[in-house]
């Protein structure tokens, strides 16, 4: 019997550790680092990643055994671990000396990181469970809970500044959801009940709110939130890409697609680039006409990143291509022995990979 147990659990490691399971070209791969310990079990969300601070060569990453992680840039050796009450699946941010990170149980946690090991500096109970990630702008941090509560946090004593409590949908699946988003005086968040909101960022007051989806009427979610000048652009799991005029609400244009799995705005180049569950990715300009598409695997694409001149999307069998930004050319691919569900993080030329099996790869993009 011990015998068997053994020789099941040598071949799940050798199926699971694999860096690369095809040839590869353009990539190097530098470390792998096990972050957690629960290869079947662990399944970070979607917008769940780690956090890259170049001054000390650490990165931090989140576990759903209830640990904060700071892993050597350098060698992948874990530095430390800090146990919280519940799974991080959103990444700890860092502001300065601090970082900061919230759990699936609602408590948000500050840390000093100065020193060797963390010494906790205050934490927070908050109603509901942190689902989105944390964005920090000036001394504050800024989130939603699944009891589709916003709130902004003081970074320095953990007070709460405000929250604006939304509606709530009784037995709703958030199926996706997106970050809150800042730009200038105002604040700009999806919630699960198919609204948008754009609130004054001093004071939380409503600037105005509109619903994009009735959750009624289909399952559907958030799938992107990004701003191009004057306008904001929104998409969600049912296949709705709109263009919204962002000081009033208007929309400007709309498009039905296919089920949209991911979608990111690129400010530098002014275009929209979707992602569908079908594995066609494509390109909007800002007008809604469609610029590229193109379909290099017939796979589900399950996540999105941008880097410079770059477009990287991971699908569902693990499989990450590296395309062009300007027509969508296959510059390179490889694969992993499971899925990538959180946002690939990238400090060039180095990229982090957190894997769904909570294996954190680092690689050089050449």
């Amino acid at each position: 019997m011990k015998l068997k147990k053994y020789l099941i659990f040598s071949l799940t490691i050798l199926i699971t550790f694999p860096l690369f399971s095809v040839e590869y070209k353009g990539v190097s791969p530098v470390w792998q680092s096990r972050i957690t310990e629960n290869l079947f079990v662990f399944r970070p969300l979607e917008f769940s990643s780690i956090s890259i601070d170049p001054e000390f060569k650490r990165v931090f990453a989140g576990t759903e055994k209830g640990e904060i992680v700071a892993i050597d840039s350098k060698s992948g050796d874990i530095l430390w671990r800090y146990n919280t009450r519940n799974p991080i699946l959103h990444k700890p941010v860092i502001d300065g000396n601090s970082l900061i990170a919230g759990d699936s149980g609602g408590v948000i946690y500050s840390l000093d990181i100065s020193k060797r090991f963390p010494n906790l500096i205050w934490k927070k109970q908050l109603t509901g469970g942190i689902i989105s990630d944390l964005t920090l702008f000036d001394k504050k941090a800024f989130l939603l809970t699944d009891r589709n509560i916003l709130y902004s946090i003081d970074i320095e004593s953990g007070d709460i500044v405000y929250q604006i409590n939304g509606d709530i949908y009784e037995g709703f699946t958030i199926l996706s959801n997106t970050p809150v988003i800042i730009d200038g005086k105002s604040l700009i968040y999806t919630i699960s009940t198919g609204d948008l909101f754009t609130l004054d960022i001093k004071d939380g007051k409503q600037l105005y709110k509109m619903n994009i989806f009735n959750p009624d009427e289909k399952l559907d979610g958030f799938t992107g939130l990004g701003i191009i000048g004057d306008h904001l652009f929104v998409t969600t799991l049912s296949g709705s890409l709109m263009c919204i005029e962002k000081t009033s609400g208007k929309i400007v244009w709309s498009r039905a697609l296919s089920g949209i799995t991911r979608m990111k705005v690129d400010e530098s180049t002014s275009i929209i680039i979707i992602c569908q569950s079908d594995g066609t990715i494509s390109i909007y300009d800002t007008d809604g006409r469609i610029q590229i598409k193109k379909k290099p695997l017939n796979l589900r694409i399950v996540n999105l990143s941008i880097d410079n001149n770059r477009v990287i999307v991971a699908y569902q069998n693990g499989s990450i291509f590296i395309l062009a930004k300007s027509d969508l050319t296959p510059i390179t691919s490889f694969r992993l022995s499971s899925p990538v569900l959180a946002d690939i993080a990238i400090n060039p030329p180095s990229a982090y990979i957190y894997s769904s099996k909570g294996v954190l790869y680092k690689v050089l993009l050449e």
